[in-house]
């Protein structure tokens, strides 16, 4: 399984960290944009480049957290995480892919990689902007 983890953080927000992820969860069909083509409930389909339509659902909500679930657990999971540190807040969110063909390891290799970057960069950002703040450094990524 394939783990890649993003970190950003915000500046410029007055909210509780509890209040930044459920706006989160509220929003996220705005916040991956160009990437989710579905939402039939708590069901979102994401169609990334290159690759077959991914099935996910809420399967975990705290005040600091949540995680969507592609079928089983060792299908994939996004996890996002929000937790204040004075006047920052630390954004997190971990994407899990599960083990794939040799082919699509490849294309993961040659652009899927940069691509994954792109896609949650920018969702960080949207996070970001809905919290009423805005980056402090890049987004980086692990």
């Amino acid at each position: 399984m394939r783990e890649r983890v993003y970190h950003a953080n915000v500046v410029g927000s007055h909210l509780r960290a509890e209040e930044v992820t459920r706006r989160v969860a509220s929003n996220f069909p705005v916040l991956a944009a160009g990437v989710l083509t579905e939402v039939c409930g708590e069901e979102m389909t994401f169609k990334f480049p290159l690759m077959a339509p991914l099935r996910v659902r809420f399967v975990h909500r705290d005040g600091k957290s949540l995680m969507l679930q592609a079928g089983r657990p060792e299908n994939g999971r996004i996890s996002f995480a929000c937790e204040r540190d004075g006047k920052v807040l630390r954004l997190r969110l971990a994407s899990h892919a599960a083990g794939v063909s040799w082919i699509e390891r490849w294309g993961y290799i040659l652009g899927g990689r940069a691509m994954q970057h792109h896609v949650w960069r920018d969702f960080l950002l949207r996070a970001a902007e809905l919290a009423g703040g805005r980056l402090d450094g890049p987004v980086t990524d692990s």
